[in-house]
């Protein structure tokens, strides 16, 4: 997984799944994860690039 995030800010890692991508938070692991197909990460990383979610 990769991990994302600032020095002194929340960080989340992403990695590859079976469909897709999976995402977790570095803070709690054992939470589990969000999983997103390929699809639906590729529309997320739009919406970022597009600033949808400021």
């Amino acid at each position: 997984m990769l991990a994302c995030g600032g020095q002194d800010t929340n960080r989340v890692e992403v990695g590859r799944a079976p469909n897709g991508v999976a995402v977790r938070d570095t803070k709690d692991r054992t939470a589990g994860d969000v999983t997103a197909t390929g699809t639906q990460w590729s529309a997320f990383i739009d919406g970022v690039k597009s600033n949808r979610f400021d």
